[in-house]
């Protein structure tokens, strides 16, 4: 599962509701999810808070980006490069 999508591909998608997406630089635990209109950012570690809309600035526009199906059920972390799911969802 690599960060293998720019800036542009992953807000297409997540604006078009595919799902949520990471950059390869945020810090442990946010993502960013489509709400209403709005893209915001998200924090998994403290009960999925919202931490406000979703800012572009250069650093945001360089980083790499990956998108996932669900961000309600983990916790994300990176750790190395790779994504480790914290808690694994229910089958």
């Amino acid at each position: 599962m690599l960060y293998n999508l720019s800036f542009f591909e992953a807000i297409e998608k997540c604006a078009n509701g595919e799902g949520f997406i990471r950059g390869d630089k945020f810090r442990d635990g946010v993502y960013v999810k489509k709400q209403g209109e709005t893209l915001i950012a998200i924090d998994a570690f403290n009960s999925n808070k919202v931490i406000g809309n979703f800012f572009i600035s250069t650093g945001i526009m360089a980083q790499k980006y990956k998108l996932f199906d669900c961000a309600l059920a983990e916790e994300l972390q990176t750790d190395n490069d790779k994504l480790v799911f914290l808690h694994s969802k229910a089958s």
